[in-house]
């Protein structure tokens, strides 16, 4: 079996120009079905098959204990920026509430610069086609799932989530509404806030990748529930869900994110 195994495998691509994978693939399955010790053999070459499959759809599996678990899994959570989005948010809303429109863009933007987040790079992009310059922030720290902090001409400035915003003081009665409209519509919201005043809110939005919506309902075919985990608001969260036709987790920090994932499993 061996020998005709060999034959199978190099005759073809040596004398009639086959393909070498395709043929080496047939010589293993006829040396797995004709072998005594085919039950033994087909276990690792079962393994390298799924790996080799996995790796050309762009899957990196770390060995096959991982194709064990993956046929036992009934919950696979995802996070959603970059996953269940296209990870390309674009500003959809600038509003001005204590400063113009333009000096809301050149804080915000003097505050990302430098950070690779996709919600920075959407607020760096809007700047340069809106030509704004930021001005020279020091100080700048980003603060895990809430914000990012900078002092900007002897002034600290916060711009991250309202309800980060609202625990460091500022004060949300009056675009409490504009907020959660905004938040209906799918769009995440950030609170520029100085400790003294709300100088405005920016709008973003992340549209969901294209195939996302296959790959839940392929999951759902097979019986495997989806749940979405993201440090979006809960409003916003639930519309981009919803619209994937999945579970979502909401208003969580990178541990949160963690946690949740180790309980669907």
């Amino acid at each position: 079996m061996l020998l005709v195994s060999a034959l199978v495998a190099i005759i073809p691509p040596l004398l009639f120009g086959g393909s070498w994978s395709a043929w080496i693939y047939k010589g293993l399955a006829i040396l797995l079905i004709g072998c005594p010790c085919a039950l033994v053999i087909s276990v690792p070459a079962a393994i390298a098959s799924g790996l080799a499959a996995g790796a050309r759809r762009g899957l990196l599996l770390k060995g096959g204990a991982v194709l064990e678990t993956i046929g036992r899994v009934t919950n696979v959570a995802f996070d959603k920026t970059g996953t269940l989005t296209e990870g390309k948010p674009k500003v959809t809303d600038i509003i001005a509430i204590e400063r113009s429109e333009r000096d809301v863009l050149e804080v915000a933007a003097a505050l990302e610069t430098g950070s690779s987040h996709p919600l920075a790079k959407a607020i760096l992009d809007r700047a340069s086609v809106d030509k704004v310059s930021p001005p020279a922030a020091t100080g700048l720290a980003a603060i895990g799932g809430k914000g990012i902090v900078g002092t900007i001409d002897g002034v600290e400035w916060f711009f991250g989530s309202p309800k980060a915003a609202k625990v460091r003081g500022a004060k949300l009665n009056a675009v409490r509404d504009r907020i959660i409209s905004l938040n209906d519509e799918g769009k995440t919201v950030s609170v520029l806030f100085n400790g003294s005043e709300i100088a405005g809110l920016i709008a973003m939005r992340d549209e969901p990748r294209a195939d996302a919506k296959v790959g839940i309902d392929a999951l759902a075919v097979q019986g495997i529930s989806a749940v979405m985990l993201t440090g979006d608001n809960r409003r916003t969260a639930e519309a981009i869900a919803r619209s994937l036709g999945m579970e979502a987790r909401a208003e969580l920090l990178p541990e949160d994110k963690l946690r949740c994932a180790s309980l669907k499993s």
